[in-house]
C-alpha cells in the first residue's frame, strides 16, 4: 500500500529540524500514513548536508521534490518566498503547510486561498 501523505520540505533552515522531527515521529507509529520524501533549499550544500543528517534525500528544486513523490509540501522558506512556493505547490496538486506568516501581504494570502 502506498503511504497517502509523502512530505517534502522546502527550506532546510533551523525550523526544518522541527518539521522533520515531527514527520519522523509520525513515521514511527504502527499505522503511519506519512513518510518523508526529502528536502530542497536554494543553498544546495545546506540541503545536502541536512538531508544526510536527517537520513533523507536532497532535491534541486520543488519540481524535483514533487517528481520524487512528495504530495504534502512544508513551506519553510523566509517569509518573502512563502506565497510563491505555496502557490507553486498548490498549482501542482499538493497539500501545503506554510510556516507563519502565510504571506507578506494580503493579496498574496488571498491568492493562496483562491487556489
Amino acid at each position: 500500500m502506498t503511504t497517502p501523505f509523502r512530505a517534502g520540505m522546502v527550506g532546510a533552515g533551523n525550523i526544518c529540524d522541527f518539521h522533520v522531527a515531527a514527520i519522523k515521529k509520525l513515521m514511527g507509529e504502527p499505522d503511519a500514513t506519512v513518510e518523508l520524501v526529502g528536502i530542497t533549499d536554494l543553498d544546495a550544500a545546506r540541503a545536502s548536508a541536512n538531508a544526510e543528517k536527517w537520513g533523507t534525500h536532497a532535491y534541486p528544486d520543488l519540481d524535483a521534490l514533487i517528481a520524487a513523490g512528495a504530495n504534502v509540501i512544508h513551506v519553510l522558506t523566509p517569509p518573502s518566498a512563502h506565497a510563491k512556493v505555496a502557490i507553486a505547490a498548490l498549482e501542482r496538486g499538493c497539500h501545503v503547510l506554510v510556516e507563519k506568516p502565510i504571506a507578506e501581504d494580503e493579496d498574496e494570502a488571498r491568492e493562496i486561498g483562491r487556489i
